[in-house]
């Protein structure tokens, strides 16, 4: 058990090459370090957070009104413009790089950790191994160029260290996160499949739980202990008590 403690947290925005350039450091150098890339725009928003063990800090970092009805709201309006005028994707994902916030925080951990996110969406998430995050950025760079799908949601990008989980898309191995979005209500597919092609060739983990395309066959080939821990859940789980019709599909039950 860990005592309770404070985090620092910042937000800036760096060049989509300043930020490439300086992933070691900016994952090295912080306890939690995140950015997100304007698609169709040269700006990144960085975000990291750093723990802090005093309890008599000037709390800040709150969420206000404003970051829960006005920033969200802005936010859905400007995708609905998207949904309606899909052409406008483009000039929307520019508008949201312009208001990146910038800036520091320092609350208690519970308050800084929780970001509210009210504006509905489509995702997918890989992980891939740490190292490979920047080759398969610039492959997404070329296929958004190429392709010019109607987009504006930011791409998310973040680092997790490995872990001894079966079913973690970090098992045994330090991984970078990428997670695609899009609004709820516009066309996703196509987009989905492309990029999920670019994650595959980096040897790519879906995050089961969200949205991929793969089937139970491609699954075991990223999850060498998938079949391991299905022999498990059936020897512990034999009235399928915590099974639903996703799951059951997804690991051929």
């Amino acid at each position: 058990m860990e005592e309770a403690y404070q985090l620092v947290g910042e937000s800036y925005r760096l060049t989509f090459e300043e930020c490439l350039r300086n992933l070691e450091d900016l994952r090295l150098s912080n306890r939690n370090f995140e950015f997100f890339w304007f698609p169709y725009t040269d700006t990144v928003q960085v975000k990291t957070l750093n723990p802090l063990k005093d309890s008599t800090i000037k709390k800040t970092g709150k969420q206000t009104f404003k970051d829960v009805v006005i920033e969200n709201g802005l936010f859905w309006g400007l995708s609905e413009m998207s949904r309606i005028l899909p052409k406008s994707a483009k000039l929307v994902s520019q508008i949201s790089a312009l208001g990146v916030p910038v800036g520091r925080k320092m609350n208690d951990s519970h308050v800084i950790y929780a970001t509210p996110r009210l504006v509905k969406f489509q995702e997918m998430e890989y992980s891939l191994p740490a190292d490979r995050m920047v080759g398969a950025l610039r492959d997404l760079q070329l296929l958004l160029d190429k392709e010019n799908f109607d987009l504006h949601f930011p791409i998310e990008c973040r680092y997790v260290k490995e872990d001894s989980i079966w079913l973690s898309p970090s098992y045994q191995r330090d991984s970078a996160y990428i997670a695609i979005h899009m609004y709820k209500g516009m066309p996703f597919q196509e987009y989905f499949e492309a990029v999920e092609e670019i994650f595959l060739s980096y040897e790519g983990r879906p995050h089961w739980g969200k949205m991929h395309n793969l089937s139970f066959e491609q699954l075991v080939q990223c999850y060498e202990r998938l079949e391991d821990f299905l022999g498990i859940r059936e020897m512990l789980d034999k009235q399928g008590l915590f099974l639903n019709p996703y799951i059951k599909e997804l690991f051929s039950i």
